[in-house]
């Protein structure tokens, strides 16, 4: 690299005066061809070509850029560098010395002009290449806040904390006001004091009747019982627990009713209604209706019979005792109810029931139940009806003529009553009654009876139940 640069032009642009630097131009070449690129370059002043004492401090131009060969930089050896003596400058390249040193001669006018005339601006030479980056400057100081940005999307809720500590007990609310009174005593101071709880009339008793007890009826003092294979009716006290009297009737007798003075008890088999006072216990009338006539009931007016094998319906006035009225309806007609606007009649043979018009005679809607429908009840709100074959119980909405709910019973449901608050079922195979919540509709408790429970009333204090088989009732207390 030494031997390969070498000078071949050197020019003093601005000659010395006093103090004033001197502007060096000069030419270097590489192995004979102008060289382009930096390079740290050494000048030295003597004043002789060879040995002799150096004038003047050392000046190191470091990266200096040479392009096409062509250099300018400017020196400066002090005031007293140039006295009108001969000087030599010698250049070093990269630390090596380019020989040999070059002679500077000084004009006078160079020696003693103050000042000389500014030559032309030269052409600009070509852009250099770029240096190397810088190091990097300090953190300038933080600027002000921005503006707030937008309130970002709700994040997904935590977990559950733990539950605090319990608070202070408040303050105690005031008394309420005293409820109504309770239901009196079913039994006297006396018969408390002399501890017989056994006459209590809500205590659970079995009582015996007649042969296959049937349907059962309350009519505000007596629980009536109709025994289909004695061919007669028992009338029992239900605070005693006792037969009080027993009235023959028509052959095998099924329904019963009362309709706030008389009874009313169905014969199958001659296909009449008998009529009993409740006072005297004795048969005042018969009336004549279809074919084996089985359920009845009252509307207020009048008597209604289910005629099954007539396939039609016995409208009686209890006055004059006479059939009014004779109103077709399903296959085998069974049970029969009144929900204080409409006649109700299971159909067994069809598993629908038939909804009557009372005044009109005339079936205004018929609703499909389930298989076999047995006995029917009202609560004052819906119709229920006992499905006997399906072993359930179809819930009725008596205004939209539709099927609400159906709950499962026992098997083989018959009889159907309302005590007020729940729905009764007598199951004839299961030997047992289920209790109904009729809000839920879901049976709420089963209760044990004898054997094969036939139909089931409510005496406004116990529920009353027929046991075909043990030829007696069973006295339930609502719970």
């Amino acid at each position: 690299m030494r031997s390969a640069f070498f000078f071949v032009l050197f020019t003093i642009l601005a000659a010395p005066v006093m103090a004033a630097p001197i502007t060096y131009q000069g030419q270097l070449q590489q192995q004979g061809q102008p060289f382009s690129g930096t390079a740290n370059l050494e000048f030295r002043l003597f004043d002789s070509v060879a040995g002799a004492t150096q004038i003047g401090p050392v000046q190191t131009r470091d990266e200096v850029r040479i392009q096409d060969g062509l250099f300018q930089v400017e020196l400066d050896f002090g005031a007293s560098a140039f006295d009108g003596s001969a000087r030599f400058l010698e250049v070093r390249v990269n630390g090596a010395p380019l020989t040999p040193r070059q002679a500077i001669n000084a004009t006078p006018v160079a020696l003693y002009a103050l000042a000389g005339n500014e030559g032309p601006t030269g052409p600009q030479g070509p852009q250099g290449e770029t240096g190397p980056t810088g190091p990097q400057g300090e953190i300038g100081p933080e600027g002000p806040q921005g503006l707030q940005g937008e309130t970002g999307a709700i994040g997904p809720p935590g977990p559950r904390g733990d539950i605090g500590p319990k608070g202070d007990h408040g303050i105690q609310g005031p008394q309420g006001e005293m409820g109504p009174a309770g239901p009196a005593n079913r039994i006297s101071k006396r018969q408390i004091a002399l501890l017989q709880w056994y006459q209590d009339p809500g205590a659970a008793a079995t009582v015996p009747v007649g042969a296959s007890p049937m349907a059962v009826a309350f009519d505000g003092t007596s629980i009536w019982v109709a025994n289909i294979s004695s061919n007669s009716v028992s009338k029992i006290n239900p605070t005693t627990n006792t037969v009080t009297a027993t009235v023959a009737v028509g052959s095998n007798p099924y329904g019963v009713a009362f309709d706030g003075t008389s009874i009313w008890v169905t014969s199958a088999v001659e296909g009449t209604v008998s009529k009993i006072n409740p006072t005297t216990n004795t048969v005042s009338a018969t009336v004549a209706v279809g074919t084996q006539p089985f359920g009845v009931a009252f509307d207020g007016t009048n008597i209604w019979v289910a005629n099954i094998s007539s396939n039609s319906v016995s409208k009686i006035n209890p006055t004059t005792n006479t059939v009014t009225a004779t109103v077709a309806v399903g296959t085998n007609p069974y049970g029969v109810a009144f929900d204080g606007t409409s006649i109700w009649v299971t159909n067994a043979g069809e598993g629908t029931v038939s909804k009557i018009h009372p005044t009109t005679n005339t079936v205004t809607a018929t609703v499909a139940v389930g298989t076999l429908p047995y006995g029917v009840a009202f609560d004052g709100t819906n119709i229920w009806v006992a499905n006997i074959s399906s072993n359930s119980v179809s819930k009725i909405n008596p205004i939209t003529n539709t099927v609400t709910g159906t709950v499962a019973v026992g098997t083989n449901p018959q009889g159907v009553a309302f005590d007020g608050i729940s729905i009764w079922v007598a199951n004839l195979n299961s030997n047992d009654v289920s209790k109904i919540n009729p809000t839920t509709n879901t049976v709420t408790a089963t209760v044990a009876v004898g054997t094969n429970p036939q139909r089931v009333a409510f005496d406004g204090t116990n529920i009353w139940v027929t046991n075909s088989l043990d030829n007696n009732v069973s006295k339930i207390i609502p719970f």
